[in-house]
């Protein structure tokens, strides 16, 4: 996921582009029902979706009450959540052509907001595209092409986006295409199935976002520790500080990782020292959240430079080779660390 700093916080891309969205068509139809039913719908997708992170991770919650914030409930949460604005939509008996026309020209504009994000101009032109499509021809094929852009340009799950679309065009259609129903789900699927494969045969691009950039620190426990020590071992670098409100947050799920993780996989943490409140502070944080996984002491803000660490926490993923192809900044969650590690095994 993309995110953007502003001062301090690191905030994900893909809120401020659904924030945003929401503006505009507010602005857009302010007068109209329908768009404060949307917004109602949107407000409790995102409640239920962040308020599941405490049931479905209630250790880590406890651990750090703050993760709330930062952390949602995942696949799961989106499922209730979707469940929860549906039956909240149905309540409300205001499911016509005009209402998921207006939910289409949001998606299309979250899109494109997003796209501009990403500084992709492929995933701009697409998503500028889509977004025109919507705007002057807000029909079954509007819907059609949205399934194809969204697989084939972003990285959000195959399944959902395919469930998404197809339950919209379900909806859409017995209200307006019911003799026509039939053919737009088999057009779905089948540009879908062309979008997986365009994607899985297109040439691979490096993840690669940097090259070895070896370092000598002293460890909380006292140790030397190199880089070099872990060659031929996936690495995890995690650049932290005691007062950072989202290191603290991510503190219960980096344990979890480490405790989960195999041999070939090394969780290291980088306390920015000489930016922190000192060695007592560090011990008594490691000591709170039970940290059982090496902490290396950046006392002169060599590696924190070395890295360009601006914000906290930023999270590096290194290979094999030592060579970094992963940058994540702000909070990471176990389940994120593992699906990035795996696809590197």
């Amino acid at each position: 996921m993309s995110y953007i700093t502003i001062g301090n916080a690191t905030v994900p891309a893909l809120w401020i582009s659904v924030v945003a969205a929401l503006l505009v068509l507010s602005l857009l139809y302010r007068k109209d029902e329908q768009i404060k039913a949307l917004n109602d719908v949107v407000f409790t997708y995102v409640l239920v979706w962040k308020l599941s992170y405490i049931p479905l991770s209630f250790s880590a919650f406890i651990a750090a009450p703050l993760s709330v914030l930062y952390f949602h409930g995942g696949y799961v949460g989106h499922i209730l959540g979707v469940i929860i604005g549906a039956v909240q939509l149905y309540r409300k008996r205001i499911i016509d052509e005009d209402f998921l026309k207006i939910w289409g020209k949001l998606f299309a504009f979250i899109f494109f907001i997003h796209a501009l994000f990403v500084k992709d101009m492929l995933i701009v032109l697409l998503g500028l595209v889509l977004l025109i499509f919507w705007w002057r021809r807000p029909t079954m094929l509007a819907m059609v092409l949205t399934a194809f852009f969204l697989q084939l340009a972003t990285e959000w799950n195959s399944v959902t986006v395919i469930t998404y679309v197809l339950g919209v065009i379900v909806i859409y259609g017995l209200l307006k295409y019911k003799q026509q129903l039939s053919s737009f789900i088999v057009q779905v699927l089948v540009l879908s199935m062309v979008a997986i494969v365009i994607q899985q045969t297109l040439p691979e691009q490096t993840k690669e976002v940097g090259e070895q950039r070896d370092f000598t620190l002293q460890s909380l426990s006292g140790e030397t520790v190199s880089l070099s020590d872990y060659e031929g071992k996936i690495v995890v670098l995690n650049f932290f500080a005691t007062w950072c409100p989202p290191c603290k947050a991510e503190m219960p799920h980096l344990q979890s990782f480490h405790e989960n993780s195999t041999g070939d996989v090394v969780l290291l943490g980088v306390n920015l020292t000489k930016r922190d409140d000192g060695i007592e502070v560090l011990e008594q944080f490691v000591h709170d959240y039970s940290v059982t996984y090496p902490i290396l002491l950046d006392e002169q803000d060599e590696v924190g430079a070395l890295y360009d660490i601006l914000s906290i926490p930023t999270t590096y993923i290194l290979n094999q080779e030592g060579r970094v192809v992963e940058r994540i900044v702000g909070p990471v969650d176990n389940g994120a660390l593992e699906k990035i590690t795996d696809t590197l095994k």
